[in-house]
């Protein structure tokens, strides 16, 4: 049965997120953002679907062309927000980690706003987190240099926190937030690092990182939340194996108006973006 519901993933591709492709092909029509065709093109073959599974190509710190690529979708049921990088890149001054992981979500939810109000039903944005947040070091809110890689990292994903509670008070009823951490997976993320950080990834991907099977099932288990039971998780942070304590940081007010107040004021002052 071919379905009308439109499903938008960031870095649905590789890894995680080529699973969550996978699963959620099965219901939705998908809009995948990644920057890879060649990886699009082989997950596509790979996935037993009669669903549009189409391939958004863009570079999440490309803002411009996020604007163009959502401009070609009429209707949004559920988004997933998977992609996520640590490290910087040279072509922009600030850091990119900030720019893929938090401030490239922030501008989608910005221009799918309309979109989201005029829903009938309630749509359901998936987070894709990480216990890494409790590692913020995130007094006041900013986008700078001034950390190391991990502790960007760490506070990009403190930040989708903060912004995923403050969009549930925004929309209401009209949306469902589910912040699901899977864990360290085998997956190409961090080989963009040199030197000590890359070997405690290493480390971990070795001892710790599930596999692709695994990876398969906790997709499974998501889509069957994000279908069934998405009341009883909604504004919650859980795993696989249930409902977690998130970071006491990640309901504060005063950092949840601080990052809305940010962002706004970031993409006004780059409005050409």
């Amino acid at each position: 049965m071919i379905h009308n519901k439109n499903c938008i993933i960031t870095g649905g591709t590789s890894g995680f997120g080529s699973q969550l492709s996978r699963v959620f092909s099965k219901k939705y029509n998908l809009y995948i953002l990644s920057r890879s065709e060649k990886k699009f093109l082989r997950l596509k073959k790979e996935i037993n679907s009669k669903n549009k599974v189409i391939f958004l190509k863009n570079d999440l710190s490309d803002f411009s062309k996020i604007k163009k690529n959502l401009l070609k979708i009429k209707n949004v049921d559920l988004i997933i927000f998977n992609a996520g990088i640590i490290g910087n890149s040279n072509k922009h001054d600030l850091p990119s980690t900030y720019l893929v992981n938090y401030l490239s979500n922030f501008l989608i939810i910005k221009l799918l706003t309309n979109k989201i109000l005029k829903n009938k039903k309630k749509v359901i944005i998936i987070n894709i987190s990480s216990k890494m947040h409790k590692l913020a070091n995130l007094k006041n809110i900013s986008f700078s240099k001034d950390k190391f890689s991990w502790i960007q990292y760490a506070n990009s994903k403190l930040m989708m926190l903060l912004f995923m509670s403050k969009l549930k008070r925004k929309f209401k009823k009209k949306i469902a937030i589910l912040n699901f951490d899977p864990g360290w997976m085998k997956t190409n993320f961090g080989n963009n690092q040199k030197g000590f950080i890359r070997k405690i990834l290493n480390i971990f991907r070795k001892y710790f990182a599930k596999n692709n099977v695994f990876q398969e099932i906790q997709a499974k288990k998501l889509f069957n939340i994000s279908q069934n039971e998405y009341r009883k998780f909604d504004k919650k942070f859980f795993d696989f194996y249930g409902i977690q304590k998130s970071s006491s940081k990640s309901k504060n007010l005063f950092l949840q108006k601080q990052l809305w107040d940010k962002s706004k004021i970031f993409f006004k002052l780059n409005s050409r973006i």
